[in-house]
């Protein structure tokens, strides 16, 4: 709302011109830097050290033309285009990569949580305290001693139980399964803490038991998801988490459940596109979107028009709302909103507007209950500031 865009890809082509600006573009050149400040990482390329602060280096010809000094890494955004140089680099650099390895030796404890061992030649263990276990290679010189250890680590013993997770059948008899992933149940006895692999030995108990559990009764819906057709009878979708493996059989049904297939949407009017995939011309991906909250997951075609964004001025009584006016509540994508009933893609304009809407200035902010709704366009904003008031308080540091 702060940017006027000229055509449909507007926004990743639109300069900002001013520091209002910000919080709806993104930088897209070096033009843009000089009057945008980088409020997210990847929005932005680092051309001065004083971007480093808010950016990513996002190439390695950053950090040469002037190492260290152009771009210092500084977290572990900045790793994937940044080589450590030096034992200086690593307390802000991770070792990401066997050519890092070279010039980045773990030594001591500090380095550790900077640098990973991912081989043996790269990096032999003294002792789990210099160490992270990363591969099976590195097992053998290297005692698992910590959950960070856990996923490269097989428990040998009882002892070694509290830092791993048991990774096979072979470890259960001296682990208690802390996972369901890691451990396949063998007994009634590990059924709480592990995934059923097969009704004769387990019941569900839980929705992690539910993939390898056929729900047998009406009292089995609360902890199991409907897997199959044969499912349907004795289980009634009764949560989101049943939607995936539940035909929708009724209009009664539709708050729970999925429409899955073209045969479903005859007695299932999506309410939400996330409910709901299409999978004919009537259906979702090319089809009429049926109300405000289907047009942000719709692409009109043409006869859709209702709902869907105009390609040219001319084409206002279909196509696409690219470039022209918006003309009504279906236009809504891009046009200014003028009420509440357009909030969910408009500027807020009062008190009123406020729980769909984003704040858009400091002025603002005493009537944005959360800090979700509001995005900070100074320094003294929430994105990079100091709380301002009580309503602020989830995300910010009291002060």
């Amino acid at each position: 709302s702060h940017c006027t865009c000229t055509s449909h890809t507007d926004i990743s082509h639109c300069t900002c011109t001013s520091h209002t600006d910000i919080s709806h573009c993104t930088c897209t050149s070096h033009t843009d830097i000089s009057h945008c400040t980088c409020s997210y990482i990847s929005h932005c390329t680092c051309t001065s050290h004083t971007d480093i602060s808010h950016c990513t280096c996002t190439s390695h010809t950053d950090i040469s033309i002037v190492p260290n000094t152009h771009c210092t890494c500084t977290s572990h955004t900045d790793i994937s285009h940044c080589t450590c140089t030096s034992h200086t680099d690593i307390s802000h650099c991770t070792c990401s990569s066997h050519t890092d390895i070279s010039h980045c030796t773990c030594s001591f404890h500090t380095d550790i949580s900077h640098c990973t061992c991912t081989s043996r030649i790269h990096c032999t263990c003294t002792s789990y305290i210099h160490c992270t276990c990363t591969s099976h290679t590195d097992i053998s010189h290297c005692t698992c001693s910590s959950h960070t250890d856990i996923s490269h680590c097989t428990c040998t013993s009882h002892t070694d139980i509290s830092h791993c997770t048991c990774s096979s059948h072979t470890d259960i008899s001296h682990c208690t399964c802390t996972y369901i992933s890691h451990c396949t149940c063998t007994s009634h006895t590990d059924i709480s803490h592990c995934t059923c692999t097969s009704h004769t030995h387990c019941t569900c108990t839980s929705h992690t038991d539910i993939s390898h559990c056929t729900c047998t009764s009406h009292t089995d819906i609360s902890h199991c998801t409907c897997t199959s057709h044969t499912d349907i009878l004795p289980c009634t979708c009764t949560s989101h988490t049943d939607i995936s493996h539940c035909t929708c059989t009724s209009h009664t049904d539709i708050s729970h459940c999925t429409c899955s297939s073209h045969t479903d949407i005859s007695h299932c009017t999506c309410t939400y596109i996330s409910h709901c995939t299409c999978t004919s011309h009537t259906d979702i991906s090319h089809c009429t979107c049926t109300s405000h909250t289907d047009i942000s997951h719709c692409t009109c075609t043409s006869t859709d028009i209702s709902h869907c964004t105009c390609s040219s001025h001319t084409d206002i009584s279909h196509t696409d709302i690219s470039h022209c006016t918006c003309t009504s509540h279906t236009d809504i994508s891009h046009c200014t909103c003028t009420s509440h009933t357009d909030i969910s893609h408009c500027t807020c304009t009062s008190h009123t507007d406020i729980s769909h809407c984003t704040c858009t200035s400091h002025t603002d902010i005493s009537h944005c209950t959360y800090i979700s709704h509001c995005t900070c366009t100074s320094h003294t904003d929430i994105s990079h500031c100091t709380c301002t008031s009580h309503t602020d308080i989830s995300h910010c540091t009291c002060t």
